[in-house]
């Protein structure tokens, strides 16, 4: 075999790996802390190197795990959910420029991905993650909304890539609580306590996997090049 097939060859081997390779589903929340606190000044908000205030600082939190690693599924034309067992997770949650970023594998009971479009239950996107890392250190953290709102209507697909801006009348959550910090926000419908201004699904520049027809495509024009390499060196 010609070092351009053999190139093509390995390309595509790698494309296949991706492709059968489990999806990890992103969750973006972003917004203003409702109530929250370091106690070492992590965030650096304030001078000295004390206790630090994080009420009404804005956030990111990005949340990443595989639905489908959770030892429980669950999936109908209403919800699609995974729920249960010791599953890799990790987060960061990010202040005032600075992140603090948690990788673990949550306890068996303390795990769900969950998704409902509405058409039955109220529409929902909720991810809860809480476990112990390496250093026996525990952190987790939830974000999470849902509600009425007509407008809140995600598919029950964990590859989907959506984007949702919560109003007032939905139930609002963001939950962050490991050995840097401690954050809630319930706004909208719990108690406005903070607000979330936005939740997202696989933003697109989170690596998701590409399509097996879009490999597909790539594969093939590939091989077309190297073809038409070899007649031009004919």
């Amino acid at each position: 075999m010609s070092f351009q097939l053999k190139s093509v060859a390995a390309a595509l081997a790698m494309m296949g790996l991706a492709c059968g390779s489990a999806h990890a589903w992103v969750v973006v929340e972003t917004g203003t802390v409702g109530y929250g606190y370091s106690n070492n000044n992590y965030f650096q908000t304030t001078s000295g190197s004390g206790y630090e205030d994080l009420t009404g600082q804005a956030f990111t939190l990005s949340m990443t795990v595989d639905p489908t690693a959770y030892t429980g599924q669950a999936s109908d034309s209403y919800v699609h959910y995974g729920y249960w067992g010791s599953v890799p997770f990790s987060y960061s949650l990010t202040i005032n420029g600075i992140a603090d970023t948690f990788n673990g594998t949550t306890y068996y009971y303390d795990g769900e991905s969950y998704l409902s479009n509405g058409s039955y239950y109220s529409p929902e996107i909720f991810q809860y993650s809480y476990g112990y890392n390496g250093v026996n250190q525990t952190g987790g953290a939830r974000a999470a909304v849902s509600g009425p709102s007509s407008s809140l209507s995600p598919s029950l697909d964990f590859n989907q890539v959506y984007s949702y801006s919560p109003t007032a009348n939905d139930y609002q959550l963001a939950n962050v609580s490991d050995p840097n910090a401690y954050i809630y926000t319930g706004g909208g419908a719990y108690n406005d306590l903070g607000t979330i201004s936005n939740i997202s699904i696989n933003p697109q520049d989170s690596g998701t996997v590409p399509e097996p027809g879009s490999l597909a495509l790539i594969g093939i024009s590939l091989i077309g090049f190297v073809g038409a390499h070899r007649r031009k060196i004919k």
